[in-house]
């Protein structure tokens, strides 16, 4: 799940639709493919886009995996055609992509279960999310040579799955905080809800003072203080926590940042979450 915004001559979101990927299948065969959706988040609906633009995704097929590239052209059929398949020896069970300009790059080696990645809207942050170790690695890099240079280790209290940056460049973390709960939802064709469900943290701007503070997080019904240390660094938030009998094994969260809604895809879930600031009838 991520935005795709329409921008003006000046650059200012004039539309704005969320892309989903969808697998009916998902219980049978446990890797992420089959459809891919166009949601408006201004009409609630499917649309149509409005200019064509492409299109990179991660596609896990039985054979092994590819990166797909499309085009996107609301002046033809809603999806065309593969524009070009990529795969490579290198490609191992790949998950998330971040847009980059080199041909080929090893930038970040030994990340333990390396599973979300980010770049910040500026280019100048990357984030990539270490699902067995709790943490998020922040890189620093450089536009000019895109190599990239270790800055910080931020602790999350749960496995972060993917990561988006949003319109602020505040980083999104979406994750799974009780892993063996989490693999018997995979281990399972019925798919029952998970018992301990998903937190979603966002690790905010640096604190200026750099202090150490014990506690955090304090508007949470489980705080993520009882269960990480806190950042020197960042000031981690939870925006969404359930037990699982509301929404479980969260893989992606976004905010539009213009209106304040909040949205939340799970992994073996059906439909989107979608939060709203404010009631509203739906």
């Amino acid at each position: 799940m991520l935005f795709w915004d329409h921008l003006d001559e000046e650059d200012h979101v004039t539309n704005r639709f969320i892309l989903l990927s969808c697998d009916p299948g998902r219980r049978e065969w446990n890797h992420p493919f089959g459809q891919l959706w166009i949601y408006s988040t201004e009409t609630g609906s499917l649309s149509p886009p409005a200019r064509p633009s492409n299109l990179f995704l991660v596609n896990h097929a039985r054979e092994n995996s590819t990166i797909e590239q499309f085009v996107l052209d609301p002046a033809q059929p809603l999806w065309r055609p593969t524009f070009r398949t990529l795969t490579s020896s290198y490609f191992v069970a790949p998950n998330s992509l971040t847009r980059w300009l080199i041909e080929h790059k090893f930038a970040a080696l030994g990340i333990a279960f390396a599973n979300g990645v980010a770049l910040s809207r500026d280019g100048l942050r990357l984030a990539v999310a270490s699902s067995s170790m709790a943490k998020v690695h922040f890189y620093k890099r450089d536009p000019s040579t895109d190599d990239l240079t270790p800055d910080r280790d931020v602790i999350v209290p749960f496995g972060p799955d993917n990561v988006m940056y949003d319109d602020d460049d505040t980083l999104i973390v979406a994750g799974h905080p009780h892993f063996p709960s989490f693999v018997a939802v995979v281990g399972t064709s019925l798919v029952p809800k998970c018992r301990a469900g998903p937190f979603l943290s966002a690790p905010l701007q640096r604190t200026r003072t750099g202090s150490r503070r014990t506690g955090y997080d304090s508007r949470a019904p489980l705080s993520a203080s009882a269960i990480a240390p806190a950042s020197s660094t960042d000031e981690v938030e939870t925006i969404f926590q359930s037990d699982g009998s509301v929404y479980g094994t969260a893989t992606t969260g976004l905010i539009d940042s213009r209106t304040g809604a909040f949205y939340l895809t799970g992994l073996y879930e059906d439909g989107v979450l979608v939060c709203y600031p404010e009631p509203r009838s739906i």
